[in-house]
């Protein structure tokens, strides 16, 4: 792992970091108090959500080897990682969760039956006559913007992919007419000569009997 053969594996822990029994807690970066902004939370999601492997870091050798640069260089000097291609492979299958599992789990003072939970936890927005009924909308809500985010803006903020815009052209779509009637929606995707039923979804595998009770 380090620039010299031999060097064993390092966990940089900092004075804020510690590492014990092959895990590792980094406590160097705080989230102040206080009422977020829509921007604020969206970055806090965003870190909170990041992958655990950052595609941009990875290449190819000539050798067949895989690289995996790291965005800063350990304390040892080491600034990237070499792992044969089926290693690679096993350390990807290693970060996907199995199947019907529960991947966060509190423990307590943040556990949901836990006396001290409100001492440490703030408490939410006042949830507007509506939402407590189950509508989910926002009338009667105070002067803030409403959750739900357009599906094009969620697009975008995902895939960041711009589905109203007209590849031809360039400019805007919109809706023009909503249609649901099966007759009607096939002769319009059998003029522009496109599938007129929809394809079969095979049926999804069982778990693993690895995870089976």
């Amino acid at each position: 792992m380090g620039q010299l053969p031999g060097t064993p594996f390092v966990e940089p822990t900092g004075r804020d970091g510690v590492a014990e029994d092959g895990f590792s807690l980094h406590a160097g970066v705080c989230v102040p108090g206080g009422p977020f902004t829509r921007d604020q939370l969206e970055r806090l999601c965003r870190y909170v959500a990041r992958p655990a492997l950052a595609s941009e870091g990875l290449s190819l050798l000539r050798d067949g080897r895989i690289a995996y640069a790291l965005r800063r260089p350990w304390s040892d000097g080491t600034s990237r990682v070499l792992f044969e291609p089926l290693a690679f492979l096993g350390w990807l299958a290693a970060l996907v969760p199995p199947p019907r599992a529960h991947l966060v789990t509190y423990h307590g003072v943040l556990a949901p039956a836990s006396a001290l939970r409100p001492a440490i936890v703030p408490p939410g927005r006042e949830r507007t006559t509506a939402t407590r009924r189950g509508r989910g909308a926002c009338r009667g809500a105070p002067a803030h913007r409403c959750g739900r985010h357009p599906w094009a803006e969620l697009m975008q903020r995902v895939f960041a992919l711009d589905v109203l815009r007209c590849p031809s052209c360039g400019g805007r779509r919109r809706i023009l007419a909503a249609i649901t009637e099966g007759r009607v929606i096939r002769a319009i995707l059998a003029a522009l000569d496109l599938p007129t039923e929809a394809p079969v979804v095979p049926v999804a595998r069982g778990p693993p009997e690895l995870f089976e009770a």
